[in-house]
Order: C-alpha cells, then structure tokens, then sequence
C-alpha cells in the first residue's frame, strides 16, 4: 500500500494539479498580490543601495566626530569625578549607611 500511495503522490497528484491550474480562469487579485510581494523587497534594495550610501558617505565626519567627543567625555568621567567609589572605611560596605532622624 506504500508504495501505491508513493507512485500517486509522485506522478499522478502533481500532474492532477497542473491541470487543474491550466483551467482556471484568470484572476485580477493575484498580479495585484505579486505587486504587493515585491514592493518590500524593491523598496529595500532601493534604500541599501542608493540611500544608505549617501547618508553614511554624508555623515562619515560628523560620526567620527561625535565619537571622538563622547570617547574624551566618558574618560574625563571616569578619571576625574567617578559616580561609583571604593568605600573609604569598610571594604565590604558598599554603601553609607545614614541612620533616620
């Protein structure tokens, strides 16, 4: 019985199918969808292609910049007046503690 089932779902399922696709008649709904399919794609590779290139041609200076600046502030920040410090008393503590009035 496998094999039965085995020769029709490889020859004969496959053939019915095509033949019945080839009496359908046409229909305006399904361009209209490979339309719509494509658009996201073509949108895409429009941007990557064209846009993305100018902007990070355009931007390059200004990004290299601004990294520049934010690498200089985050270093002042850490050299010269961290937030976080080493408890000066109690290696253990890690935070004051300040009894309530």
């Amino acid at each position: 019985m496998m094999i039965v089932n085995y020769v029709f779902v490889i020859s004969i399922l496959p053939a019915c199918i095509a033949l019945f696709e080839t009496h359908l008649k046409f229909n305006w709904w399904r361009p209209l969808q490979l339309k719509i399919r494509e658009w996201p794609a073509s949108a895409a590779d429009f941007f990557f292609s064209d846009i993305a290139p100018f902007i990070i041609t355009w931007l390059r200076f200004p990004l290299v910049i601004l990294g520049i600046v934010l690498f200089g502030l985050a270093v002042r920040c850490v050299c010269w007046s961290p937030g976080i410090r080493l408890p000066q008393h109690n290696s253990m503590q890690v935070t004051q503690f300040h009894p309530a009035v």
